[in-house]
């Protein structure tokens, strides 16, 4: 998975990347991780993917609970949502 733009609140999904990119850059999150991403929603400050797993990540700007951690903070890595009983997400 690649992102690009304005790097501010984390919505590059990299850890130690601040800086804005003009060009895609890939997120290296679900290489390293073995993940494999099937779908992504991008907000204005925040980013969701649905992996082949059926599991959901997210990541970026986190201050009104967008980013489904339970937290009101920003995410600057992907971080996985847990749903409340149910192992995965459904697909229609």
């Amino acid at each position: 998975m690649y992102t690009w733009g304005k790097a501010k609140d984390g919505g590059h999904g990299e850890l130690k990347n601040n800086q804005d990119n003009f060009e895609p850059k890939l997120v290296k999150f679900f290489g390293k991780n073995n993940l494999k991403v099937e779908k992504v929603y991008a907000g204005s400050r925040h980013s969701l993917a649905l992996t082949t797993c059926n599991k959901v990540y997210s990541w970026g700007k986190g201050d009104y609970g967008q980013l489904g951690n339970g937290m009101i903070n920003d995410c600057l890595e992907p971080t996985r949502v847990m749903f409340p009983m149910s192992p995965s997400v459904l697909k229609y």
